[in-house]
Formats: C-alpha cells, sequence, structure tokens
C-alpha cells in the first residue's frame, strides 16, 4: 500500500491529472482529514478531461463524494462567497451540476440533488441548470421540488420581462404569484426565440414548462385531500409554497422527500387541477409551433408534453366508485400517458 501511494506521488508529479494516481491519492488525503486537497485534486482532474464523457471520471468523483459534501466542494470552489462576481459564479455553477450529472449517473440521486440544488441556487436564470435539476428531483419522486425550481427560474424570466413566463408563473401558483402578472398584448402570449440570448436558451425554457407539465400531470388527482371550505388552494399548490420557501434557504443539506398529500376524494380539486393543466398547455402549445422540437435536443420533454396536450382535452374519466385495494404500475415512455387518470377494473378471486 505505501508502494502505491509512493508511486502514485511520482506520478501526480509528473503528471497531476493522471486519473488512477487522483483516485490513489485523493485516498491518502481524506484519510488524513484533508477533503479540500482531494477535492482539489478532482476538480483539477475534471478540468483536464473535460473533454471525455463524464463516465470516465465517475470512479474518482464518486469515491471522493461519498466521503465528502457538497458544500465542502463548495467551499473550495468559493472560499469568499460574497468576493465572487456573478459570472464566475455562473461557471462554479456549471462545475457543481457536472459533478451532480457524474453523482446521477452512478445512482447517488440524493447528493446528485443537492449538487444540482446548489448550482441553481448560485445561477438561477441557467435554464440547463433548472431542467438536469428538476430531472433529478423528479427520480426521487420529490416533484414540488422539481416543480420549485421551474417555477424560480418562470420567475426570473418574468422579472427580465417575458410576458409568456410571467403567465405560466401565475398560472402555476394562482394567488400565490406574488404579483408577476403578466401583460396581455394584442397576440396570446408564448415564448418566442427573440426573447432569449440563444436557440438553446429558448429550448431549456421550452423544456423546463414541459417538464412542469409533466410533473403536475402525473398527479393522480382523484386523490387529492378534501380542501377548507371557501378556498381555492390546491392540494399541490400548500406543498408548492412550502417547497419555494425552502428553496430560498442557503442550506442545502440532506433533503427529505416533500410528498403529494393525498387522502379524500376531491372532485372540484380535480377539476381545477385540470384547468391549470389547459392553460399550461395552451401557453405552451403556442410557443411550439412551426419550431419542429422533435428534431431538436428537448425532443423526449417535448413528446411527454405533446401526449399531454392532447389528452388533457378529452373529457375528464370518471373517479373511482370505491377505494382501490390494489395498484396497478404502468411503466414506459410518454405512450403510457393515456393510462393516467384512469380507473380499471380488474376480475378477483369471488367474482
Amino acid at each position: 500500500a505505501n508502494e502505491a501511494k509512493t508511486l502514485a506521488q511520482q506520478v501526480l508529479e509528473e503528471e497531476p491529472s493522471q486519473r488512477e494516481a487522483c483516485e490513489v491519492a485523493c485516498a491518502v488525503y481524506l484519510d488524513r482529514g484533508d477533503k479540500a486537497t482531494a477535492l482539489g485534486l478532482v476538480l483539477r482532474a475534471l478540468l483536464a478531461h473535460r473533454a471525455e464523457p463524464s463516465q470516465t471520471n465517475a470512479d474518482l468523483v464518486c469515491g471522493v463524494m461519498k466521503r465528502c459534501s457538497v458544500q465542502d466542494l463548495l467551499q473550495v470552489l468559493m472560499p469568499d462567497p460574497n468576493r465572487v462576481p456573478q459570472e464566475q459564479r455562473v461557471a462554479i455553477a456549471e462545475i457543481v451540476a457536472y459533478v451532480g450529472l457524474i453523482l446521477k449517473d452512478r445512482g447517488e440521486v440524493v447528493k446528485a440533488s443537492q449538487a444540482y440544488r446548489a448550482g441553481v441556487q448560485m445561477a438561477p436564470e441557467h435554464g440547463s441548470l433548472c431542467l438536469n435539476a428538476m430531472h433529478t428531483f423528479s427520480l426521487r419522486r420529490d416533484n414540488l421540488r422539481a416543480l420549485a425550481m421551474g417555477c424560480r427560474y418562470f420567475e426570473k424570466l418574468a422579472r427580465a420581462g417575458v410576458a409568456a413566463a410571467a403567465s405560466l408563473h401565475s398560472i402555476i401558483l394562482g394567488a400565490d404569484a406574488g404579483g408577476l402578472t403578466p401583460v396581455q398584448g394584442k397576440e396570446p402570449l408564448k415564448l418566442e426565440q427573440q426573447h432569449f440570448k440563444s436557440k438553446t436558451d429558448f429550448l431549456d425554457a421550452m423544456a423546463v414548462g414541459f417538464t412542469m407539465t409533466k410533473l403536475l400531470y402525473i398527479i393522480y388527482p382523484y386523490t387529492f385531500e378534501g380542501q377548507d371550505a371557501g378556498t381555492d388552494v390546491l392540494p399541490w399548490r400548500r406543498g408548492l409554497r412550502r417547497a419555494l420557501d425552502e428553496a430560498e434557504s442557503e442550506a442545502i443539506g440532506e433533503l427529505p422527500r416533500t410528498a403529494i398529500e393525498e387522502d379524500a376524494l376531491d372532485l372540484t380539486a380535480c377539476a381545477d387541477h385540470r384547468e391549470v393543466l389547459l392553460q399550461l398547455c395552451a401557453v405552451l402549445d403556442r410557443s411550439r409551433a412551426g419550431c419542429d422540437l422533435h428534431l431538436t435536443p428537448i425532443r423526449n420533454e417535448h413528446a411527454y408534453f405533446a401526449s399531454i396536450c392532447d389528452l388533457v382535452q378529452i373529457s375528464v374519466p370518471r373517479p373511482p366508485l370505491g377505494k382501490a385495494t390494489k395498484k396497478i404500475f404502468v411503466v414506459g415512455d410518454s405512450h403510457t400517458l393515456s393510462s393516467a387518470w384512469q380507473t380499471v377494473r380488474v376480475p378477483t378471486a369471488s367474482s
């Protein structure tokens, strides 16, 4: 073992970013309690091998991050956050998110969620980071936190003058939109490429909207808890508000999964939920017209949205008459969405 450590040190002196030597050296530094030096070696290796596929660095990154926190990583990248200019914060956010991507691909979803959340906090207007953060949170079925990411993103766009973003933000949050009401012009509101610095930024915004629509659609509305009399607050909006308040915090510790409250049947809430989806689809459907999004990098998000956009136009199926005794899981891609909100009566042993 000592010979291996010595050899690794010799290799690092000649080639500081050699991955296998970095792995051995990082283990030594971590055993000594020197997390900062170990993380510094990881960052140097990532920079040197940035043109290679992310999985080539996975053993090094995951081995170190299992023994370090995201906060440790931020401390190395930003020893004094108050003195870091915004442009540099965006670059650091992308590095943290890249670490999150590697962790996610290796199944370290909790720590990947922490990394992505830290990245989005540093660069809230970065559509690609927001989108990947939403996908990572949804892997944990932490849909409310994923929705909160999208809401914060569209709020930033709205405050930058994108009227359609203000509309989407208002549709989702309802009375909790914080005064961000869209200014309606002569034409119906829609997201357009001219509102963004690049086509990539436009596509990211569309994908965030599509993903928010999908997350809301897969919520099964017939199990909404009974609402308080005289209120128009959908059950998931209460949870979303809590997630938004939490998102304002700088803390990035353990993230317990937020659950959708599901108790008693509430048909009024179901109708309100469908209305939210119809309004979201209307804005996004106008925005995608003529863009051939099925030929772009967001074709998967678009495929889900295209299915949902058609499905919500169909009359809502009747809710189940009795309480379900068993669950049926439907696994697949966007083609399985037609089974959502449906009920199936299956033969039992006594029938």
